[in-house]
């Protein structure tokens, strides 16, 4: 399974570099969003930034003139709508993809990962 708030900034990655230089709304739209999801991903992430993306999107789809930025906000939008993974990312301040297999050692409380003795 991938991560929505890994696919979304993968998107957004992809589409601010090709974004049409001539509208705003494609240009510094689609790079704000990414910014935002970037933090998201990276742990940085405020419960209102999810809230912030659901604003922005819909204008980057209204205003922006490139069809590559509108249908990237389109496809960000959709996978806002797992609101569970994206505020796990934030509350969490790691992706519930990953999960690490820990057990607790009983010499120091010490937890061991997957393989380790």
């Amino acid at each position: 399974m991938t991560c929505t708030v890994q696919q979304a900034k993968d998107i957004l990655y992809n589409v601010s570099r090709n974004a049409d230089p001539c509208c705003v709304f494609s240009r510094e739209g689609t790079l704000q969003v990414y910014r935002i999801v970037s933090d998201i991903a990276e742990g940085r992430g405020e419960l209102d930034d999810v809230d912030l993306l659901k604003e922005l999107l819909p204008l980057i789809v209204s205003y922006s003139g490139c069809d590559l930025s509108k249908q990237a906000a389109l496809e960000c939008l959709t996978l806002l709508e797992d609101t569970g993974e994206w505020e796990y990312h934030i509350t969490r301040k790691r992706c519930p993809k990953e999960k690490i297999e820990r057990e607790p050692n009983a010499i120091g409380g010490r937890r061991r990962r997957r393989g380790e003795s």
